[in-house]
């Protein structure tokens, strides 16, 4: 369900809102979810849950502010000559509610055998019951296009051809958004296993204590759990 609003280009501005509720929901987030299922001597899941990509509500807003050409601008000027003419500034801004997680009951790194335990543990809640935090972004972009002569078709008529320059900044205010966490604690910093029994456990048993829990905890910084930072670009585009 999509509800959206559109102003149409009323003097330099126009603007487009939307808001969407949608539901994700089946009996795997993937071909093999199926699979593994079965071969764990599990039966196969009949009920839909959350899938991994399932975001309830999704709200987009555009402010597009440009400034016409000739008669049409009216900007600032300096001596008859227009500072902004032609220039346009565009920023689009996306706020997504959390997908869906599934929560463990005890503190295992991932993928290694501790204690007797491999991977991913008994799920606590159900299957994706859990939710990431709200995701937002802002893109800023500031263009202009210079108009230009390139020579003459057919009929003698000049071609028109446009150059436009553009300055793009993405993830404008450089939100650090949470995009995957560890499965007990739902931190994206921190897996809970080295304050964990298995944990302290472990170090206790290692040769150096503190250089096993540096390099520990500097495994779990990992840049995958949070979207890519500020980003600026800058170029021209051709068009004839």
């Amino acid at each position: 369900l999509t509800l959206s609003y559109d102003l149409r280009r009323t003097g330099n501005v126009r603007i487009n809102a939307s808001y969407t509720l949608q539901f994700a929901d089946g009996t795997g987030s993937a071909p093999e979810q199926a699979t593994n299922i079965i071969q764990a001597g599990i039966d196969n899941l009949r009920t839909p849950i959350p899938l991994d990509f399932d975001a309830r509500h999704r709200l987009v807003g555009t402010l597009d502010f440009r400034f016409g050409e000739g008669k049409d601008y009216n900007g600032p000027r300096i001596g008859g000559f227009g500072l902004l003419e032609g220039i346009g500034f565009n920023l689009v801004a996306n706020a997504i509610s959390g997908t869906a997680f599934s929560r463990q009951t005890i503190p295992t790194p991932d993928g290694a055998v501790v204690g007797g335990l491999q991977g991913r543990t008994t799920l606590k809640g159900g299957i994706n019951g859990s939710r990431l935090p709200w995701q937002f972004r802002m893109n800023l972009r500031v263009d202009k296009d210079i108009n230009f002569k390139m020579g003459s078709d057919r009929n003698d008529k000049p071609r028109e051809a446009t150059v436009n320059v553009f300055l793009q900044v993405l993830n404008l205010f450089n939100n650090m958004n949470v995009i995957n966490v560890y499965q007990f604690t739902g931190d994206p910093l921190d897996d809970g296993y080295l304050t964990s029994d298995l944990g302290r456990q472990q170090a206790q048993g290692v040769l150096n204590q503190q250089a096993f829990l540096d390099l520990y905890r500097a495994s779990m910084d990992s840049p995958g759990n949070f979207s890519i930072p500020r980003r600026t670009r800058l170029g021209v585009r051709f068009n004839f």
